[in-house]
C-alpha cells in the first residue's frame, strides 16, 4: 500500500495544480481548470483552507461560465469556511483563508451578491492584508498588472473572469416587476419597503433585484440603475406609483367630488331661502 505523501510534497502537488487552473483560466479554458479543481476539493487529504480556495477559485469559474445559481453557493460555502480562523493558525494555512475569502467576497459581489460578499471583505484578517484587500476589488477598477507579485497570479485569473463575464449572453429583459423594484430602488426605498408597497415579501423582493442585477450585468445598486436609467427602463425623474399612494389618491378624488355634510347644510339653506320664481 501505497504511504500518504508528506506534508511538504502534498502542498507542492497542491500549489503545482492551482498554479496550472490559474494558467487555463488566463487562457479562457475555464471547464477545464473546474474538472481540477473539483478533484481537488474532493481530495479525502483536503484541507479546510485548500477546500475553501477551491470553492472560491470554482466561484469564479462558474460565474465565468454563466452558472450563476452555482457562483452563488461557491461563494457562499467558501466564505462560511473561512469564518473566524483560529489565532494560532499558521501562515500558510491562514494565506490559504485569507486568498479563499478575498476570492469568494469578489465572485459574490461579481454575481450580484453585493451585500455578503462586501461583509466577508471586511473580515478583519481580509481587510488589514492589503494584498487580500487589493484581491476583493481585482477585476473591477485596478489593472491585475499593477497587483502585489504574490497575488499578481491570482489577481490575473480574477480579470480573466470578469472580462469573459462581462461578455456573457444575457438573459431576457427584465419583467415589469423587476423594473418595479429598480423604481423602488431607486426612490431611496429598501427591499422591505419595497416589499410592503409592492404587496410581496422580502425574499421574492431581494430574488427579483438579484435578477435584475444579473441580467443588467450590474455589480451593485448605482451600477444597475445607471444601466437601466441607460437602456430607458427607468424614468430618470419620476417616481413608482405603490398601492397605497393609488389607495390615497382614490380617497382624496372621493373627498373632493362628494360634498361635506356642513357644505350640503348650507347649500339647503340657500335652497330654501330663495325666492320661487311665479309662473
Amino acid at each position: 500500500m501505497d504511504s500518504e505523501a508528506p506534508p511538504d510534497a502534498r502542498h507542492e502537488d497542491f500549489a503545482a495544480r492551482i498554479s496550472d487552473v490559474l494558467r487555463l483560466g488566463w487562457l479562457g479554458h475555464f471547464s477545464a481548470g473546474s474538472s481540477v479543481l473539483v478533484e481537488l476539493r474532493d481530495a479525502p487529504t483536503s484541507k479546510t483552507g485548500e477546500r475553501a480556495l477551491c470553492r472560491a477559485l470554482l466561484a469564479l469559474v462558474s460565474a465565468a461560465l454563466d452558472d450563476l445559481p452555482a457562483a452563488r453557493r461557491l461563494a457562499r460555502q467558501a466564505i462560511h469556511d473561512t469564518a473566524r480562523p483560529p489565532a494560532a493558525t499558521p501562515p500558510d494555512k491562514l494565506r490559504l483563508l485569507r486568498l479563499a475569502r478575498a476570492l469568494a467576497a469578489n465572485a459574490s459581489v461579481l454575481v450580484g451578491d453585493v451585500v455578503r460578499g462586501r461583509r466577508a471583505a471586511q473580515a478583519r484578517f481580509v481587510a488589514d492584508d492589503p494584498e487580500s484587500e487589493w484581491l476583493v476589488r481585482a477585476g473591477t477598477d485596478l489593472p491585475w498588472q499593477n497587483a502585489p507579485g504574490s497575488v499578481e497570479r491570482y489577481a490575473k485569473f480574477v480579470d480573466a473572469v470578469h472580462r469573459r463575464y462581462a461578455q456573457r449572453r444575457r438573459p431576457g429583459p427584465l419583467t415589469s416587476r423587476e423594473v418595479l423594484v429598480l423604481e423602488h430602488l431607486a426612490a431611496g426605498r429598501s427591499p422591505a419597503q419595497t416589499a410592503a408597497l409592492v404587496g410581496r415579501s422580502t425574499h421574492t423582493v431581494r430574488t427579483q433585484i438579484r435578477n435584475a442585477y444579473a441580467k443588467l450585468g450590474a455589480h451593485g445598486r448605482e451600477d444597475a440603475l445607471a444601466e437601466a436609467r441607460a437602456l430607458g427602463l427607468l424614468d430618470r425623474g419620476g417616481q413608482p406609483q405603490d398601492r397605497s399612494m393609488r389607495t390615497g389618491s382614490r380617497r382624496r378624488s372621493t373627498t373632493e367630488c362628494t360634498p361635506s355634510p356642513a357644505r350640503r347644510s348650507r347649500s339647503g339653506e340657500k335652497e330654501q331661502g330663495a325666492p320661487t320664481e311665479r309662473p
